[in-house]
C-alpha cells in the first residue's frame, strides 16, 4: 500500500487500498475551504462512495470507494480528478463571492419588479365613459351572417347537423330524400 504524504502539500494522497478499492485524501482546509470539499465530494458521489472525516482542526479525511473494483492506475487518476474538483469548488465560491453585490441587485430588483407598483397614490379611474354607454341597445344586425358561433357555424360534426336539419324538415311536414338521407 504506497503512501505519499507532504506537509507542504495542500492535497496529500495518504493511502491506497487496493483490495478496498479505496484512495484516502488528506485536505488542508486553510488552503481549500471546507465548502469547497463539501462540493467535490458531492460531484463524486455518482461515481464512488464518497466518506468525509475531520481528523484535526484545519484537515479534512476524504475516502474515495470505488463502486466497482479499481486498480492503482485508476485510483490515482480519481484521486487526481477530485483534486481538479476542489480547484473548480474552490473557483465558484471566488466568483459568487465577487459577484454577490450584482445578484443580488438582480433579485432585489426582480421580486420588487414581482410585487407590482407601489401603493403610495391610489390610481384613479375615470368611470364617465361607462356611465355613457346606453346598455338598453337592442342587438346589432347582422345581414352577412358573420356574427355567428361556433357551434352554429361547424356544430360538433356535421353528421349531427344533417341529422338535425332532417329531423328538422320532418318535423316541419317535409320528408327527406334518400340522397339526402345517404349524405
Amino acid at each position: 500500500m504506497p503512501t505519499t504524504s507532504t506537509s507542504q502539500e495542500e492535497i496529500a494522497i495518504t493511502a491506497f487500498d487496493l483490495d478496498k478499492s479505496t484512495a484516502q485524501l488528506t485536505v488542508d482546509t486553510t488552503v481549500y475551504s471546507r465548502e469547497a470539499v463539501l462540493g467535490a465530494a458531492y460531484v463524486f458521489t455518482n461515481r464512488c462512495f464518497v466518506l468525509l472525516d475531520a481528523p484535526s482542526q484545519n484537515q479534512l479525511r476524504v475516502e474515495l470507494k470505488g463502486r466497482e473494483t479499481l486498480d492503482q492506475p485508476a485510483l490515482e487518476l480519481i484521486a487526481g480528478e477530485f483534486g481538479n474538483e476542489l480547484l473548480n469548488q474552490t473557483l465558484r465560491q471566488v466568483i459568487c463571492r465577487q459577484q454577490q453585490p450584482l445578484i443580488e441587485a438582480i433579485v432585489s430588483r426582480t421580486i420588487g419588479s414581482a410585487l407590482g407598483p407601489s401603493s403610495q397614490a391610489p390610481v384613479e379611474i375615470d368611470l364617465s365613459e361607462l356611465e355613457a354607454l346606453e346598455l338598453d341597445d337592442e342587438p346589432f344586425d347582422d345581414p352577412l351572417g358573420i356574427a355567428v358561433s361556433w357551434e352554429d357555424k361547424y356544430g360538433k360534426n356535421k353528421k349531427d347537423k344533417k341529422t338535425t336539419e332532417a329531423e328538422t324538415e320532418t318535423e316541419a311536414g317535409v320528408e327527406p330524400t334518400p340522397e339526402e338521407i345517404k349524405s
